[in-house]
């Protein structure tokens, strides 16, 4: 198994959880079934599969009243054998996925006495999958709708510390938003909502649909002015639509322009706390085997770390080439595009940049061009 860097956890944290609704196909059956991967968030089964990697994650057993069902029987019908499990007094199992459980996909079947399968409902969830060498460690569970927060102008702030700095922090929060539409040149952007909490591991389960929550350590300057930004544009510019799915080749904007707003916003917190991110950014290219990189071959199933640092290179070159309004301008444009496919990212590159705009950058280059800024 190998280590997770935390852009990946973070695009976990964002797909992991789904509902799942079965007993569609045999809905007066005894048994809720269905096959594990049709189970799961698409991009959760590509992650886990090619970085190999081992998440035990919760699912959530009620019934159509959204009551937890105690006591359900839980089965995983392998080759080899059946596990049986049980839910416990929050309507929880856990079970662990891994690389030979997702390509084996087993039949899952769940069981309630009394109950046929079109009452039975199950939530796949574990927003916070924390990876230690490449297996996820044991976290809280915690339910959406036990959670307090506290809000302003339409942004929550959940929390699991105490509400007075919670209270401190939302104002925080408020004007690193600000900072980010600044930065993107928009009046409003689509929000995640930030669950405030010391070191412990927490694990939600049970979000409405549209709702993203995104754990951050109150301690950390990372999580609030890197990690959390990242995510909320990469959310906004892709994650809402899931562009991703549409062109899986995207991630040098989403990613990109995520890392090179994080930069900005970075800067304009803590120059400090800047060079901190260049300089690991920096050390990730001197790290790479390769010489040159192709932007457009980055897609969702890699993991390059050296990736990262090579799109906020090139968004950084695009910026001291042109302007930041031009940078800008890409990003309105780019969300009020009808479809995502390769012609259409080389029109809008040719249409705001006036040029073709090269999507190759050589090691020595983006090295070059971090240090500068």
């Amino acid at each position: 198994m190998k280590s997770i860097n935390f852009s990946v956890l973070i695009y976990l944290s964002l797909i992991i959880f789904s509902s799942c609704h079965g007993g569609q196909k045999y809905p007066e059956s005894d048994t809720w079934q269905s096959y594990l991967r049709d189970m799961l968030p698409g991009p959760m089964i590509r992650t886990i599969l090619s970085d190999s990697l081992e998440a035990t994650i919760p699912i959530q057993i009620k019934d159509i009243n959204n009551k937890k069902l105690v006591n359900a029987v839980f089965i995983i019908s392998r080759n080899d054998s059946s596990i049986y499990l049980k839910s416990n007094g929050s309507g929880l199992v856990f079970i662990t996925l891994n690389h030979a459980i997702l390509s084996e996909n087993p039949m899952i079947k769940i069981q309630y006495n009394g109950l046929k399968a079109k009452n039975i409902r199950c939530s796949i969830g574990g927003k916070t999958v924390v990876f230690e060498d490449g297996k996820s460690v044991n976290s809280e569970v915690i339910e959406f709708e036990n959670i307090p927060y506290v809000e302003r102008e339409g942004f929550k702030l959940y929390y699991t510390i105490d509400k007075h700095l919670a209270m401190e922090n939302l104002t925080e929060f408020l004007n690193i938003i600000e900072t980010i539409k600044h930065i993107m040149g928009k009046s409003k952007i689509l929000n995640i909502f930030p669950l405030l909490k010391y070191n412990n591991n927490i694990s939600v389960i049970g979000e409405p649909e549209g709702v993203n929550i995104l754990p951050i350590n109150i301690n950390s300057w990372r999580d609030k002015y890197w990690h959390f930004v990242h995510e909320t544009v990469e959310y906004d510019l892709i994650g809402f639509n899931n562009l991703y799915e549409e062109n899986p080749q995207l991630r040098f904007i989403g990613d990109g322009l995520a890392e090179y707003v994080s930069l900005q916003v970075l800067n304009a917190h803590n120059v400090q706390f800047a060079n901190e991110m260049k300089n690991s950014r920096i050390h990730s290219l001197k790290k790479s085997n390769s010489e040159k990189f192709s932007l457009y071959d980055w897609n969702i199933t890699s993991e390059l770390i050296e990736a990262y640092s090579y799109s906020l290179a090139f968004w950084i070159k695009l910026e001291k080439d042109t302007s930041p309004k031009k940078i800008q301008d890409f990003i309105l444009m780019f969300n009020n595009l009808k479809t995502y496919q390769q012609e259409d990212i080389v029109k809008l590159f040719e249409t705001v940049f006036g040029k073709n705009v090269s999507l190759n950058i050589t090691k020595d280059e983006a090295i070059n061009i971090l240090l500068a800024y």
